[in-house]
């Protein structure tokens, strides 16, 4: 007869992670990329002021050869969503440091293949106000 081993039930502290809510008239868009091996997804969601859901969007990705290529694509998808809806006051929001730092800097500390994708992030920028 085996023996199970006993499971560890310690439970690890959860930090108090919260959305921060733009100001009144502006809305936030949230952009998520993922990767696995050659291809990867994208999650987008528009929220208000008040938190509350104005769209949403999730988009295959055939293609990608990065988790810093999928964070890309979910930026420079979610701007251009942003322009077709004609949005102006816009707060865009993801978790790929290394991607917002090539968009906010004009030095590229990421895979020279995505340059001319950041490059086009920066051009559909011009649109908008910050």
């Amino acid at each position: 007869m085996s023996r199970k081993k006993p499971v560890n039930t310690t439970r690890q502290p959860r930090l108090n992670l919260h959305w921060t809510p733009p100001p009144n008239g502006t809305l936030t868009i949230n952009s998520d990329g993922s990767f696995n091996n050659y291809y990867g997804g994208i999650g987008l969601i528009i929220r208000d002021f008040a938190g509350c859901h104005k769209g949403s969007r999730c988009i295959y990705l055939a293609k990608a050869s990065s988790p810093e290529h999928a964070e890309c694509n979910g930026l420079w998808e979610a701007v251009k969503w942003a322009k077709e809806m004609n949005l102006r006051e816009v707060h865009f929001e993801l978790d790929s440091k290394m991607v917002v730092d090539a968009v906010k800097n004009n030095t590229y500390n990421i895979d020279w293949r995505l340059h001319n994708l950041i490059r086009d992030i920066k051009t559909f920028f011009q649109a908008f106000s910050f």
